[in-house]
């Protein structure tokens, strides 16, 4: 499958000291907040794919397409995305985008407890 990049350019990623914050769920939500543009990336991919016709899909690839994206366009600080972040982002995507529901095969997880407010 040939995937269709959202973006010419990525936006920067804001870092984020997480020494802060106590639990992945704040962490999540403080790098989040910083970097909008993830979740708006990783829904644009999620949406090729099940468009293509894939009915599930790994949240886990599509991280790994990011990272590589970013990777081969930025020059300078690595990009920084935390495994520990799939699993809120996969809950966030099915949630938020009727067209992704039940799209990510998900474990149980922390992400499992959290607020709907993120």
């Amino acid at each position: 499958m040939q995937f269709d990049l959202p973006f010419s350019s990525l936006p920067h990623l804001e870092a984020v000291n997480y020494s802060s914050f106590e639990s992945i769920e704040e962490r999540f939500k403080e790098f989040h907040r910083r970097n909008p543009h993830v979740y708006d990336i990783l829904k644009s991919l999620s949406l090729q794919v099940r468009r293509n016709g894939r009915s599930k899909y790994a949240i886990a690839s599509l991280v790994e397409v990011l990272r590589w994206s970013y990777s081969v366009q930025t020059k300078g600080a690595d990009f920084k995305l935390s495994n520990d972040f799939r699993a809120f982002y996969a809950r966030k995507l099915m949630r938020e985008n009727p067209e992704l529901a039940g799209f990510f095969s998900i474990r149980p997880s922390v992400a499992d407890q959290s607020d709907e407010g993120f």
